[in-house]
């Protein structure tokens, strides 16, 4: 038979080595889990960014193009309001020569340029 000793050192012998494996496997799954962790981190973050930056460079470029969009419609609307006015002065223009030349009454023609 064995004596004590010798099955403890058996034991030991056994023991230690399983325990080492077993610790050196918890540790490396931790450590694993740790850095897919930091990694899956990292990597929302800059999916993160990259969304941002083109949501970003999208809104840019719409609101460059609402600003030509206003440019263009505030210059047509000068455009047509000039004409409208020019127009009007013709139509003025013309009414008070056709009036002057009736040579009818000429205190109407004053209030009528005076309105």
């Amino acid at each position: 038979m064995l004596k004590s000793t010798e099955k403890s050192l058996i034991k030991k012998m056994f023991l230690y080595p399983v325990l080492l494996i077993m610790f050196s496997f918890l540790l490396l799954m931790i450590s694993s889990f740790i850095t897919l962790k930091i990694f899956k981190k990292n990597e929302i973050n800059k999916d993160i960014e990259n969304l941002i930056n083109s949501k970003k460079s999208y809104i840019k470029e719409h609101v460059v193009s609402l600003s030509q969009d206003v440019d263009n419609a505030l210059k047509f609307s000068i455009d047509e309001t000039k004409k409208s006015v020019k127009h009007r002065v013709y139509l003025i223009y013309y009414t008070v020569k056709s009036l002057y030349s009736l040579n009818k009454n000429k205190t109407f023609i004053i209030k009528y340029l005076i309105i």
